[in-house]
């Protein structure tokens, strides 16, 4: 089993603007990242404006050209495959991962979210089956948790985003 500490932010939490909150879960997920490589100067609101985040949510690729703008260099912002994503946790790295079972055209099948960005922060293996260890960013009324989750029931609906500063060694 491999698995990160973090501290995951809460999509929810007061200082988010209310109109935010229920689709603050790509910038929530975006902050959570920076938190843990300590680049705390950015709130969950500058980077809802900022991300161009909508009341329906935030594209994969809103969220990586948004991101690359705001950041800038030295930081790899990618979509990636799930052995990439797996690589980046045993680097000690954590992974945004999207759930979205609307917009990939796979509505008719069912994923642990319908819709969801959530920080990807481990993986183990359960009787030859992988699973995934994912932080939720809370709800209005619990901060959030961690959540196991099998790989091969949600693949269909799972979008994997390298988040990577180049120059900072996370320990």
């Amino acid at each position: 089993m491999s698995e990160l500490r973090l501290t995951a932010r809460n999509q929810h939490d007061s200082t988010v603007r209310q109109s935010y909150r229920a689709s603050a879960c790509g910038p929530t997920a975006v902050a959570t990242i920076l938190d843990y490589y300590e680049i705390q100067n950015i709130s969950i609101n500058q980077l809802y404006n900022e991300l161009h985040c909508t009341s329906i949510g935030l594209p994969s690729r809103f969220l990586i050209h948004f991101s690359k703008r705001i950041l800038g260099f030295p930081w790899q912002i990618q979509r990636i495959k799930l052995f990439q994503a797996l690589h980046e946790i045993q680097c000690k790295r954590p992974v945004l991962l999207k759930f979205d079972r609307y917009f990939t055209f796979k509505f008719w099948r069912k994923s642990y979210f319908s819709y969801h960005w959530t920080v990807l922060v481990g993986y183990e293996w359960q009787r030859d089956s992988l699973h995934l260890i994912v932080e939720d960013l809370g709800t209005p009324s619990r901060a959030s948790r961690r959540h196991i989750i099998p790989y091969k029931p949600h693949e269909h609906a799972l979008t994997f985003v390298q988040f990577t500063p180049l120059l900072v060694s996370k320990k």
